[in-house]
């Protein structure tokens, strides 16, 4: 399972979904994904994730891969297509 946070404008019909890299989680860092998403948030619907085995997401960090990371990101944007529409944007 992994832990998603949903937030932003509701009403929009485009989707922002964030990315984040190794070594950080769906705030990257330091909360760079957090100040950038309420920004575009005024605008757009938000969807940050923490990757598998990083933060609140099950598994464990040592286990990442890139085919995880990939199938992590495969089930975000399926969720978003499913739940909100096709207009998506990734950061």
């Amino acid at each position: 399972m992994l832990d998603t946070l949903v937030e932003g404008n509701f009403e929009s019909d485009e989707t922002i979904i964030f990315v984040h890299g190794c070594g950080v989680n769906k705030d990257d860092g330091d909360k760079i994904f957090v100040d950038v998403s309420k920004i575009l948030g005024e605008k757009f619907r938000c969807v940050r994730y923490d990757a598998s085995g990083c933060e609140k997401s099950e598994g464990k960090e040592e286990d990442m891969n890139h085919q995880k990371f990939a199938n992590d990101f495969k089930s975000i944007l399926n969720f978003v297509q499913k739940n909100f529409g096709k207009k998506i944007s990734v950061v």
